[in-house]
């Protein structure tokens, strides 16, 4: 009864389609991205889960390149991913990624509460993408297929990111630029209600001062969204800075080595919205370890989303070339 509960608070959340969107869109994809913060567009490093959200960053990673993640969400829900880039031959390499999301199994029941059975649920995204750059600039391009079924009933949308990216020679600076979920809609739970795509802009930058061992990324987002609720009393007084910082994610990596990072990020939004009226108790922070072996890159992130706890991630990102080399 529990976890029925929590899951239909998630729900109210991430799947109230007909007033805020496909949300789950917005969900993590890789222990790196929840560890600074949630949203980065700007890491033009070889990390191939950042073109996911934005293509343009394509270029940067090796051919072969592949990651996986696994993030164990509340009650017992449970998050899948793999992302990897794949050259084929004549029209040349693209990004192929899919996240899904299991809700497991939850109580039916009727009005009054009676359990009548049980029934599924789960989400799940398709991407392909493909870059072409020109000197220090690269552009990008995702065609996503989403759709969420819960128990016969699904919801579905034909997706399209656009994104750009500078790349300073050095290595030093990245800044990015993201046109993310605009398209079309395939079907809706319901046919008298409308579903929004949740379309955004965001602009970010990636930056590491060349004799800091640290490595800065600020990503700015929420940049047309209209539907910010910053208080329920219409009496309080409005911070202008804190409503500015609901729109700004900052993530850091203390570089310790070639071989070992620690990340940290904070999301305003995150911490404001979801915190006890007394406290935050850490919601809002993420903080993570990469450890690099060969040609293995290993990540572990925990992302505080309230004061109830947060969610952790594990991400293996490799190549398919040093994978076959073990076998």
């Amino acid at each position: 009864m529990k976890k029925t509960f929590f899951i239909i608070f998630i729900f109210s959340g991430l799947l109230a389609w007909s007033q805020h969107g496909l949300e789950f869109l917005d969900l993590s994809v890789s222990a790196r991205e929840a560890a600074l913060g949630g949203s980065i567009i700007s890491n033009g490093d070889g990390d191939v889960t950042v073109a996911f959200r934005n293509p343009a960053v394509l270029d940067s990673v090796a051919p072969g390149s592949i990651a996986a993640m696994f993030n164990p969400y509340y009650a017992d829900i449970s998050r899948f991913s793999v992302i990897g880039k794949f050259d084929f031959n004549k029209i040349g390499p693209f990004a192929i990624g899919t996240v899904y999301t299991d809700y497991g199994e939850l109580d039916r029941t009727d009005d009054i509460g009676t359990k009548l059975g049980e029934f599924t649920a789960r989400d799940y995204i398709v991407s392909v993408g493909k870059s072409h750059r020109i000197g220090s600039f690269g552009i990008g391009g995702n065609v996503k297929f989403a759709q969420s079924i819960i128990d016969s009933n699904s919801a579905s949308a034909l997706l399209l990111d656009m994104g750009g990216i500078y790349s300073h020679p050095s290595g030093l600076l990245y800044i990015g630029l993201l046109f993310s979920d605009f398209g079309w809609i395939l079907s809706d739970y319901a046919v008298d209600k409308e579903l929004n795509i949740p379309f955004d802009v965001k602009v970010g930058t990636t930056f590491k001062p060349q004799y800091m061992p640290v490595r800065f990324t600020f990503t700015v987002y929420d940049l047309i969204s209209n539907t910010e609720t910053y208080s329920d009393d219409p009496q309080e007084t409005l911070d202008n800075l804190d409503k500015a910082l609901r729109h700004i994610n900052i993530g850091g990596a203390f570089i310790l080595g070639r071989n070992l990072e620690i990340l940290l990020g904070y999301n305003q939004k995150r911490r404001q919205e979801l915190r006890l009226a007394q406290s935050a108790m850490g919601a809002g922070w993420s903080y993570g370890l990469l450890i690099r072996i060969k040609d293995l890159d290993l990540r572990f992130s925990r992302s505080n989303f309230h004061a109830a706890g947060g969610t952790s991630f594990i991400s293996l990102q490799s190549n398919v070339n040093s994978i076959r080399n073990i076998f």
